[in-house]
């Protein structure tokens, strides 16, 4: 090889340099066996149509191939088959010197990366002779960045498929029991990620076949899920063989029960390779689990049709990529699970605040049936007085009467009904005044005969963007918390008023409103109080200070909850024996 690059060099040399200075055409020659002779540089010589001439020893390890089997052949086309591609970047570097980036496929099946520069040499005549091509290898740095582009790619999946793991506030409103959540939950499964997305991906990386085995709980068993390249033509997708875990037969259950990647540099020398007996292209298999802590997803099996087809590089590269993928799917299953988990809370709150309601109208029904009971003693008084002298009463005066009496008790079981019945949530302008009054007679029922509801209502109150079954849930569950706070009965005050935002200081939480003006609904008890250590918690669903089976500590979180929801907020005043103050606020309307 130096003798035939030295003929060569020295013949250019001849041709050309005749105009330098003698030192000058040593310096030159020196160069060229420089070059030559070298380990560290990657060097060839082509002739016009690419076809290499001479090549340095270290370009033929980068390749993969010795120099006899390299000189003669295209050194473009083992990076390109296309014919267009090779004679475009020779065009290319006719104009001019010309860099270019291309993957190499070894002769042991491995990939690499060079940077190509391209020159041509002209001679004096300026006639084309020679393109010298020097070779930098970019492998790490491609490995790199296609690291860089799996992991983008990966959580681009992810972030897409915890997107579809969600359900609607509309969807939501209209559950009302968990059989229904699983139907409107849209989960992907992990097999569709992984079949779909992943192995493509990390076959694509490696330049190998795959195959992609799924782990089932319930059966400890891992089943083919897909498969990729010439294994699929050979015998994976044709051979239906269920793997379990710790099996000694097969090697996809060792993988999955030790948690250990597993590399086989020859197939056919492994005894536990149960498809030996068919024929079949694949020759080194290396199997990678797809785990996160205790939990299994399945295992990646990646095939080469090379002996000995996978090297360190490229197994640690394969077990990176594995990584990002079982760390992607680890964060789609915890976000599943959180959301099951809220929307299951969500459906048991509701359950509960309707249980609540249930329970409070069992304790209006008291007070109200001895209030129907009187109305409907008032018409049967009026029915039997105009019996006994029809002559002598005023018809119209009975009538009227007993219209009056049957309008009382229709409103008492309406607003009953009303209270019990769940409601879609609607918002409008509302005046918080006619809120209160309309409930009157349903917030007396619903306290003791002890206590006296006062009320002190702003004539000139604003208006207010709000939903009225929420509003009207807010103040009945303020309502029952003060009456349930004063056990020997009191005065329970009732409160609205019109507040600018400078006056008020809102709780740390709430950010920063864009309102000016706020309606404010106060409600006031002169009962036991509360401790200050207690007054963090009681937002908090299922928090308590009732005694047992006096309360689920539900209703003072759906009056934070529904405030929030109309971009308000709760404040609490309280004091041990001194009573306690709930202010709600609520944005006023801009007039």
């Amino acid at each position: 090889m130096y003798n035939r690059f030295n003929t060569l060099a020295l013949t250019w040399h001849d041709e050309n340099t005749s105009y330098l200075h003698y030192d000058e055409k040593g310096i030159l020659e020196s160069i060229f066996r420089s070059i030559l002779s070298t380990n560290a540089v990657s060097f060839a010589l082509l002739n016009e149509d690419g076809i290499i001439v001479i090549i340095s020893e270290n370009f033929c390890n980068f390749l993969g191939f010795c120099y006899e089997e390299l000189v003669g052949r295209s050194l473009l086309s083992l990076a390109d088959e296309d014919d267009n591609n090779v004679n475009m970047t020779l065009n290319n570097a006719r104009c001019n010197s010309y860099s270019v980036e291309k993957m190499f496929r070894r002769r042991d099946g491995e990939s690499v990366w060079g940077r190509l520069h391209i020159s041509l040499i002209k001679d004096r005549n300026n006639r084309h002779s020679y393109f010298v091509v020097y070779c930098e290898d970019i492998t790490s740095q491609k490995t790199q960045i296609n690291e860089m582009h799996a992991m983008e790619s990966i959580y681009q999946t992810m972030f897409t498929s915890l997107r579809e793991v969600s359900i609607s506030p509309d969807q939501l409103n209209e559950i009302h029991d968990l059989d229904e959540l699983g139907v409107c939950l849209r989960i992907p499964g992990y097999e569709q990620l992984v079949s779909e997305h992943f192995l493509d991906l990390i076959c694509q990386l490696t330049g190998a076949d795959g195959a992609y085995y799924g782990y089932n709980e319930s059966t400890q068993s891992l089943s083919l899920i897909k498969s990729l390249g010439k294994c699929k033509e050979d015998f994976i997708s044709s051979l239906k063989y269920d793997f379990r875990l710790g099996e000694e037969r097969g090697l996809v259950g060792r993988v999955a029960e030790t948690r250990e990647p597993l590399y086989i540099p020859d197939v056919f020398a492994e005894p536990r390779w149960i498809y030996s007996g068919l024929e079949t292209t694949i020759r080194s298999c290396y199997l990678i689990p797809v785990y996160y802590r205790s939990k299994l997803f399945g295992v990646i099996s990646l095939f080469s049709s090379q002996p000995d087809g996978f090297s360190h590089a490229k197994q640690d590269f394969a077990d990176r990529i594995v990584f990002y993928i079982s760390l992607a799917l680890e964060n789609i299953r915890f976000f599943t699970d959180m959301i099951h988990t809220y929307e299951r809370l969500n459906i048991i709150q509701k359950q509960l605040l309707q249980a609540q309601k249930m329970d409070a109208i069992g304790q209006l029904a008291g007070g109200m049936a001895h209030d129907i009971n009187n109305q409907m003693t008032i018409i049967q008084a009026c029915i039997d007085l105009y019996k006994a002298n029809p002559d002598k009463i005023d018809l119209d005066s009975i009538i009227l009467k007993i219209r009056k009496a049957a309008e009382h008790s229709s409103n008492l079981t309406r607003q009953l009904m009303f209270f019990g019945r769940k409601q879609p949530q609607f918002k409008s302008i509302i005046n918080l005044n006619i809120n209160i009054v309309s409930l009157q007679n349903v917030l007396k029922y619903m306290s003791n005969d002890n206590i006296e509801i006062k009320l002190e209502l702003d004539p000139d109150l604003r208006m207010i963007y709000a939903d009225t079954n929420s509003i009207n849930q807010v103040i009945m569950n303020l309502v029952l918390n003060a009456r349930d706070a004063m056990p020997d009965g009191g005065k329970l005050t009732i409160k609205t008023a019109n507040i600018e935002y400078d006056q008020v200081t809102p709780p740390p939480d709430v950010p920063k409103p864009h309102f000016r003006y706020y309606v404010c609904l106060s409600v006031v008890d002169r009962g036991l109080g509360i401790e200050e250590k207690m007054l963090s918690h009681l937002f908090e669903p299922f928090f308590t200070t009732k005694e047992v089976n006096k309360g689920i500590g539900m209703g003072l979180s759906v009056v934070y909850g529904i405030a929030k929801a109309h971009e308000g907020w709760v404040n609490v005043v309280s004091q041990p024996g001194r009573g306690s103050t709930f202010e709600v606020y609520f944005p006023a309307v801009e007039q």
